[in-house]
């Protein structure tokens, strides 16, 4: 939809400076023409790059001044013919945070959303499904990625009693898998998740170390 709609605005302002040469130049020559194509080529190149910015900076202002709060309620299109998401150490549901926000917040811009429904506009996310979030596709990680480029434009993703350890795909399955790039003697090492490949993220707890998890408090990292 956002190409289509960046396609519509560019194809809207080469008509506008097409109507606009035809109006000063009814008789244009060829200096005309090749004025008009440096023209076009330098607002292409700067003009709307500027603009981009310009719109960029003015939405970031909005959500500042009237945030949008988006609720994950646990499904990837719809929850007809979907599984239910399954809570990963955590028991606070889906609509007990959206009835909390609204009445905390008393703000009507809070939304329970599927994950098809992430996009920008939010200004933060909550997952209320503690270490386990639908997701759409479990070898392309489709969802993971979309929440990634939500925090990388600037959202904020809360995750509740866990982030990223498991996911599951509503459509098919009734339970969750973990996410996880490799398992080592059968053992699943927190670092090669993809919450630390991704976010290089490392918990302050549980190490692997000699082919097993030992705990290990505190962990002192790197900021």
């Amino acid at each position: 939809m956002k190409d289509f709609i960046h396609k519509l605005v560019i194809s809207v302002l080469v008509v506008i400076f097409m109507a606009a040469f035809s109006l000063f130049f009814p008789q244009p020559k060829l200096l005309h023409f090749i004025a008009l194509l440096f023209v076009v080529l330098l607002f292409y190149y700067l003009g709307l790059p500027a603009l981009s910015k310009v719109v960029k900076y003015l939405k970031s202002k909005k959500k500042k001044r009237f945030p949008k709060v988006g609720v994950l309620n646990g499904n990837i299109e719809s929850p007809i013919r979907e599984y239910k998401c399954q809570h990963g150490h955590t028991d606070v549901t889906a609509g007990m945070w959206f009835t909390e926000l609204k009445r905390e917040l008393g703000t009507k811009r809070i939304e329970m959303i599927t994950t098809s429904k992430i996009n920008d506009s939010f200004s933060i996310i909550v997952n209320p499904f503690g270490d386990v979030f639908p997701e759409e596709d479990l070898k392309l990680h489709t969802t993971f990625y979309k929440i990634c480029k939500f925090i990388e434009d600037g959202g904020f993703f809360l995750c509740t009693g866990g982030a990223f350890w498991a996911n599951q795909n509503t459509k098919v399955s009734e339970v969750p898998e973990p996410v996880f790039v490799k398992v080592q003697e059968g053992v699943q090492s927190l670092k090669d998740s993809f919450l630390y490949k991704e976010f290089g993220i490392v918990v302050t707890g549980e190490v692997f170390s000699a082919g097993k998890i030992v705990v290990q408090e505190p962990l002192e990292i790197e900021v």
